[in-house]
């Protein structure tokens, strides 16, 4: 009995022996794993992918229009005068179409300027200036990136004094204005790497064109300056004076194998429309002529009618009305020259 307690004792004593050599008896220190620190990843650099491709359908879509001008020097002699801007206006003819046309017309448009008081066979001596603008084919471009939606910040949720419920709000808030931050970001990405790849590509054929359009209404002007001294009025009663259909007769010979290559034709005349012919009782447009206008718009411009529809000028417009819609013109409108440029800007449209 005694020996077995002493072999206990003995087994106890190694085992203290064990654990007190294990732990730090002689002033070592117990040996610690190595703190683990936090790495933060490296973002994803983000890269401008190729969006543009071949254009399959122009940017720049022309709308050609050929316009035709008859016009009468006479029209304005005296006091009856064009107005082409605040406080600007003129009894010399020219000098309104120079500071008007340039503004009306855009490239791949064409005009043409006919003399009235030229006889029906004197086409080529009516003929006074033409222009025919060099584009005819826009360049191929696309158009510029769309300016891109600002995002509106979300609204921070309002306590409701329902802790719980206000916990939760605040999560979803906070996990949504993450996803949205995230998208507005991804949209002003893409944004930037369209305009950069826009940039590359077109911006310059776009200057050219634009400059090119510059040059071309500085070419109208220059030419418009020119017919000032063309070609006097022929003096052959009774051609001298009041002879619309001698050039209606040239607008229409003019017309008939352009107008299939435009978007839009139209007949501007400067006269207070006035023929010897319609002062019978017939008031027939002369047959021989082969008049027609089909689908033309027709604008009159009257200067001697201070009012539009005063009885003298309102007779004669009902008249021209029903010849002129006869050949087949599709619009027709009489206007004076009270604030003239302006009306032609609403009726033909400005460049």
């Amino acid at each position: 009995m005694k020996n077995q307690f002493y072999f206990r004792l003995l087994i106890l004593l190694i085992l203290l022996s064990v654990i007190i050599t294990g732990c730090s008896i002689s002033g070592q220190k117990f040996i610690s794993l190595p703190t683990a620190t936090p790495v933060t990843p490296t973002p994803t650099p983000r890269i401008c992918k190729t969006s543009i491709v071949p254009p399959d359908q122009n940017a720049i879509t022309l709308h050609p229009k050929f316009i035709v001008v008859l016009y009468d020097l006479s029209s304005t002699e005296g006091t009856y005068t064009l107005e082409y801007g605040d406080s600007l206006k003129t009894t010399d003819m020219f000098t309104f179409f120079e500071n008007t046309f340039p503004d009306l017309l855009k490239s791949g448009d064409e005009i043409t300027f006919y003399s009235l008081g030229y006889k029906y066979d004197d086409y080529n001596l009516a003929r006074q200036w033409k222009f025919t603008s060099r584009i005819k084919n826009p360049p191929n471009m696309q158009p510029s990136p769309t300016s891109i939606s600002t995002y509106i910040p979300l609204a921070t949720p309002v306590d409701t004094g329902e802790t719980l419920k206000d916990i939760q709000n605040q999560n979803n808030f906070k996990a949504t204005a993450t996803v949205y931050a995230a998208e507005a970001t991804q949209v002003a990405f893409d944004h930037g790497c369209a305009m950069q790849e826009w940039e590359g590509i077109y911006s310059a054929t776009q200057e050219i064109f634009l400059s090119t359009q510059e040059a071309e209404a500085t070419a109208i002007s220059t030419q418009i300056r020119g017919i000032a001294q063309g070609t006097p009025r022929v003096q052959a009663t009774p051609f001298d004076y009041e002879n619309v259909y001698e050039g209606l007769s040239h607008a229409s010979t003019a017309m008939k194998g352009k107008c299939s290559e435009y978007e839009r034709c139209i007949l501007v005349i400067f006269d207070d429309m006035h023929d010897w012919r319609n002062a019978s009782e017939k008031n027939e447009m002369p047959e021989y002529m082969k008049i027609r206008l089909d689908n033309v718009e027709v604008i009159t411009v009257m200067p001697q009618c201070l009012d539009i529809y005063q009885p003298d000028c309102a007779k004669n417009i009902t008249l021209w009305q029903s010849e002129l819609t006869e050949v087949g013109v599709s619009r027709i409108e009489f206007i004076n020259g009270d604030r003239l440029k302006t009306k032609l800007v609403d009726l033909i449209g400005a460049k």
